[in-house]
């Protein structure tokens, strides 16, 4: 099992799922979160992980009001070039807006 897939992929009860969704949300019931957040901090910090493993480790974090989540939202406003979607990794500037 990946590190993501054990992070976001499977629920508190060690079962996966197929939505990441279902664990950041059902997470706000179950304080078990707290033990996954060591670990999300380190895929968001992980520059060599997949951009939508950081991005969603950033996403879980935030939501769970982890003060890592809003450092990295904060970091990216700065930065937006370094951000885990930044035009930096690969990404495609969005329809009407150009490159300075």
């Amino acid at each position: 099992m990946s590190r993501f897939d054990a992070l976001l992929g499977t629920d508190f009860d060690g079962r996966p799922v197929s939505d990441v969704d279902d664990v950041i949300y059902e997470a706000l019931d179950d304080p078990r979160h707290r033990e996954r957040v060591p670990g999300l901090v380190d895929l968001l910090n992980d520059d060599s992980a997949a951009a939508r493993e950081r991005f969603l480790a950033c996403v879980a974090l935030t939501t769970w009001a982890e003060p890592a989540g809003y450092d990295a939202v904060i970091a990216a406003a700065r930065d937006p070039e370094q951000a885990p979607c930044g035009h930096g990794r690969g990404r495609e500037p969005r329809a009407g807006r150009t490159e300075p």
